[in-house]
């Protein structure tokens, strides 16, 4: 089958995809004084700011793994973030990522049966479970760092009679990178970053990609270390 290049880029999230494990200390230091920036005022006190994921780039958010021998890609074209807010101390709210609009490839060939079903019932959407953020300063360049409020990022839910199994684990480490983190702005751009390393079904995952967030309110916002 034919697939176009866009088809390899995605966001991350999931996950975010949303989506969520914490990075030990050896590999990535919070710092304080990292902190929020909205519309020129740090983010301070019970003050809070919802975020929103625009759009994925491409329409295209991408998990890849292998399972029983079989390469497994689970593809999405959009994303909402649900009760994600910038805090104070450069942190990130609890909060849930839906991707929508998410199909499967089984060896590189769409398989409906293997089509996500959350909670059973609602085709072509994977849901998070809680997770929450932090502002982390790594070789000289500020990450947000996702962890879990639970064990695991979640889990992809699949049909009943998909070859690979009813359920998919998400599990690992993650963090996103802005390349203008720094800089006041409406609109930021986010990928996965280093120390990103997951796990699906136990094995070796990886995504791809690209999404823009910004605030449910419009005015700018950036990350800074003191």
């Amino acid at each position: 089958m034919t697939r176009s290049k866009n088809h390899f880029r995605a966001l991350g999230l999931c996950a975010m995809v949303l989506g969520l494990m914490a990075i030990g200390a050896s590999s990535a230091q919070a710092e304080e004084g990292n902190d929020w920036q909205v519309n020129g005022t740090v983010v301070a006190g019970s003050a809070k700011h919802p975020v929103e994921a625009e759009k994925i780039e491409n329409e295209t958010a991408t998990l890849t793994t292998i399972i029983n021998k079989t390469k497994v890609e689970f593809l999405c074209k959009s994303v909402k973030l649900n009760g994600v807010d910038l805090i104070e101390k450069g942190k990130l709210s609890e909060g849930t990522v839906t991707f929508h609009s998410c199909v499967t490839y089984l060896n590189e060939s769409l398989s409906p049966p293997c089509e996500p079903v959350a909670g059973g019932t609602e085709k072509g959407l994977i849901v998070s479970e809680k997770g929450k953020g932090l502002l982390t300063l790594h070789e000289g360049q500020l990450l947000t760092k996702i962890t879990p409020v639970g064990i695991n990022f979640g889990k992809i839910e699949l049909g009943e009679e998909c070859s690979i199994g009813e359920e998919v684990p998400v599990a690992g480490t993650l963090t996103l990178k802005d390349t203008e983190v720094g800089v006041e702005k409406a609109s930021h751009l986010i990928e996965p970053g280093p120390l990103t390393n997951l796990t699906a079904l136990g094995g070796p995952a990886t995504i791809k990609g690209m999404a823009i967030v910004n605030l449910v309110s419009g005015l700018k916002f950036k990350g800074f270390m003191l």
